[in-house]
């Protein structure tokens, strides 16, 4: 007789027994449970996967972010930024200062020189100097003391030293007191120097000796000054008698720097001089009283060292970028894409470097027959990089002939400079550039300003014959006075002067006559402010997209983890019954068998 049915152990599991292992039915009620609800949660796993690969795509694309935010740095330098001041920011205005002599002597012994970026490129003259400019100084006689903290002002003062009181220098009060050390008494010499413009220092002439030396904070006689000179109007003021008993002596008098510029006379304050001509400065050392009798040519050069270097910046941060999107293209042994490959199906990137691949391959239009026009006219080629256990296959890397780029810059810097900027000439001092994209086709053309009529005009001929188009303008009003002063002039949609905007800083009818050609720098930052542009670029937009679908997808997994965490609620309420029944059978199976055994106990 069956006296029991077993269905397995029981787990306990969200506040409900079930039966757990297999039992006398064969059944793992957990197993069971578990197989059940995991079936029902795969589609979760689904979308879980699709968020890892989105993360990984997120994770890829910010490297890419990275990268090509690199590389428009690196142009950015390249394209002749828009608008005025910005020398700085472009490696084509970037100056050196060349110095050299008329005699044996080294014209660098009389003077150095610095360019500042966007200064004019010429050369001067520097000759005649007859003196360089220098600081009044003067010492006091030696004052016998043991060191610099013994007391040096007294009420009754010996020979040397200050006898205490309060007298003022250049116009400024100073009190000293009795018991004072020579160091307190400099201290307070040089807490008003930024006023009285003389600083004081402590000489230690010998062992128990020292003098108070002052000089002038600034050359020139503009700050000269003679503690001898006690006129009310002079240098020192004084009523009390504090140098009394202190002699001061002149140790150097005070002089103008005075020479020549290109045959003028020049007279300054100081020896560093950086007003005679717009970013140049230079610094006289010495004069020329000596004979031979020198001229020294200052000659303002382009730094050529700064143009190459960022050409090769450029091309270094490109090939990095290129590695980079062939490692996201790069197949398994299986012909398959590689695990890490994660940006196969990209199309930002795809294009992305598609755009950027055709710009440094093309010809830069309008430059002229002759001039060189293409980056392998400088020596930029393109190579292919073999597959390394570290690195895919690398089609069409950047290569730099050293000896070839460096002779380009060295015979026509220029010429390499249009290849990579954007360059607008005009005639008409009014009119300058204020952006434009790659959208420009005119690069020659000649402009009809009118604001009498409100006629704004461009006239190109692209060698089908000459066409002119509208330009939209727009007022440029002063904010305080409410009067026009110029217009901005934006080249319409649909034209060849699309993207193109000027400014005209004049109210008056005028023409201008404009050449405009457009290098690969200029392009590949504008390609690249599309993609990156915060909040609207391409870049951006794609990752948003991603962030939006992981929030779907999450969304779902949610949904469908309540409805399997319903499930699982379910089949653990069906075991439950179970439980609850088998109970019960074999209670009544426990109750016949007592029965039975009873019977038989009683029969025999």
């Amino acid at each position: 007789m069956v006296s029991q049915i077993q269905l397995g152990s029981f787990f306990s599991f969200g506040g409900k027994t079930v039966s757990s292992g297999v039992g006398g039915s064969g059944i793992d009620t957990e197993a069971l449970v578990k197989a059940l609800t995991d079936a029902k949660a795969i589609p979760a796993t689904q979308l879980q996967d699709k968020i890892d690969i989105n993360d990984g795509k997120a994770t890829a694309l910010g490297e890419f972010k990275s990268l090509f935010g690199k590389l428009k740095d690196a142009v950015a330098i390249l394209r002749n930024p828009p608008g005025v001041g910005n020398a700085a920011d472009n490696a084509f205005k970037y100056r050196t200062a060349t110095i050299s002599s008329s005699t044996e002597v080294a014209g660098t012994d009389y003077l150095s020189a610095t360019a500042s970026p966007g200064a004019a490129l010429q050369s001067y003259t520097v000759s005649e100097i007859t003196s360089i400019a220098k600081a009044r100084k003067q010492s006091t006689g030696n004052i016998n003391i043991a060191t610099a903290n013994d007391a040096a002002v007294s009420a009754t003062p010996a020979a040397g030293q200050f006898k205490a009181g309060t007298f003022t220098l250049n116009g400024e009060s100073i009190t000293l007191n009795a018991g004072e050390s020579l160091n307190s008494v400099a201290a307070k010499f040089n807490s008003i120097s930024d006023k009285t413009n003389i600083s004081a220092s402590i000489i230690k002439v010998g062992t128990g000796v020292y003098q108070l030396s002052f000089a002038a904070t600034k050359t020139g006689t503009d700050t000269d000054f003679d503690f001898n000179n006690l006129d009310p109007a002079g240098t020192l003021v004084d009523a009390t008698g504090v140098f009394t008993l202190v002699t001061v002596s002149n140790k150097q008098d005070a002089a103008n720097a005075e020479f020549k510029f290109n045959g003028a006379d020049i007279v300054r304050q100081s020896n560093t001089i950086s007003d005679l001509v717009d970013g140049l400065s230079i610094t006289l050392k010495k004069d020329m009283t000596a004979a031979p009798l020198t001229e020294v040519d200052v000659s303002v050069e382009a730094d050529q060292s700064i143009e190459k270097n960022s050409i090769i910046n450029f091309v270094n941060l490109y090939n990095e970028l290129k590695i980079f999107a062939a490692k996201q293209s790069e197949l398994d042994d299986d012909g398959l894409y590689k695990d890490t490959a994660v940006l196969s199906d990209s199309s930002l990137l795809r294009n992305t470097m598609s755009s950027v691949g055709s710009i440094l391959s093309s010809i830069v239009s309008g430059l002229g027959e002759d001039a060189p026009s293409r980056l392998a006219d400088i020596g930029i080629t393109f190579i292919d990089q073999e597959a390394t256990t570290d690195s895919p296959l690398v089609r069409n890397l950047m290569s730099v002939d050293d000896t070839k780029l460096s002779t380009a810059i060295g015979n026509d810097a220029d010429a390499v400079r249009k290849i990579f900027e954007f360059d607008f000439v005009t005639d008409n001092t009014a009119l300058r550039i204020f952006s434009r994209t790659n959208a420009l086709k005119a690069t020659n053309f000649d402009l009809t300003i009118t604001p009498s009529t409100e006629t704004y005009e461009a006239t190109y001929d692209d060698g089908s014959g000459p066409e002119t188009v509208e330009l939209d303008a727009i007022a440029i009003v002063n904010a305080t006075s409410g009067i026009t002063t110029g217009y901005t002039l934006k080249g319409k949609v649909g034209t060849a002067f699309e993207g193109l905007v000027m400014v005209y800083a004049s109210t008056a009818d005028g023409t201008a006559s404009v050449d405009a050609t457009q290098g690969i720098a200029d392009k590949i930052f504008n390609i690249a402010d599309s993609v990156l542009k915060t909040g609207t670029g391409t870049l951006a937009v794609e990752l948003n997209s991603l962030k939006d679908s992981d929030t779907r997808l999450q969304d779902n997994i949610d949904r469908i983890n309540a409805q399997v965490e319903v499930y699982r609620q379910q089949l653990l309420d069906k075991f439950s019954r179970l439980e609850q029944a088998i109970s019960n059978v074999n209670t009544l199976l426990s109750s016949l068998q007592a029965n039975d055994d009873a019977r038989n106990s009683y029969n025999s």
